[in-house]
């Protein structure tokens, strides 16, 4: 296997937006083609322990919610009683889904930009410098802060979903 081959064959996760947000984007896009996806469900988990008046321990499972991003959808089995999945979106999907530039008038664009915005919070603005709308989102991360400005093109229609836009 040589350098290539060995680079592409590694998974390196690279930071999502949220799983609120990639769950709602997705509701109204129908995105799919990321490289991760969100696994969220109910997974139940061993525990051993001691139970009175029983001489050997006994293991019993605990079912509890999870919520985690992974290269492939999980499937059922392995401790995972409940499963589901929606695609996990990196920024670099995002700026390739959002337009560069929006009209703002004749002959006028608005362009995207993502910016770090510092002060009494340091945080990330998404938003069209002179656009017609306030289309902005803003998050401690930059991924959440451009998935909110991508759910908000939707809402305002500016981004339109056709069948084959969804992929």
């Amino acid at each position: 296997m040589n350098n290539a081959d060995r680079a592409t064959s590694i998974w390196h996760r690279v930071p999502v937006a949220d799983l609120d947000l990639c769950q709602t984007l997705h509701n109204l896009t129908s995105w799919n083609g990321t490289h991760q996806v969100w696994n969220w469900g109910k997974r139940q988990t061993l525990v051993d322990g001691w139970r009175r008046g029983i001489t050997r321990p006994a293991r019993t499972g605990r079912v509890e919610d999870y919520a985690e991003v992974s290269e492939a959808p999980e499937r059922r089995g392995n401790g995972i009683v409940e499963v589901q999945h929606v695609p996990a979106y990196d920024l670099g999907y995002l700026i390739r889904k959002a337009p560069i530039a929006i009209p703002t008038g004749p002959g006028e664009f608005g362009c995207l930009l993502l910016e770090a915005a510092t002060g009494a919070r340091s945080t990330w603005q998404a938003a069209y410098v002179d656009g017609p709308y306030e289309l902005r989102g803003e998050d401690d991360e930059p991924e959440n802060a451009l998935a909110r400005l991508c759910i908000a093109l939707v809402e305002h229609r500016i981004i339109r979903i056709t069948a084959t836009a969804a992929n």
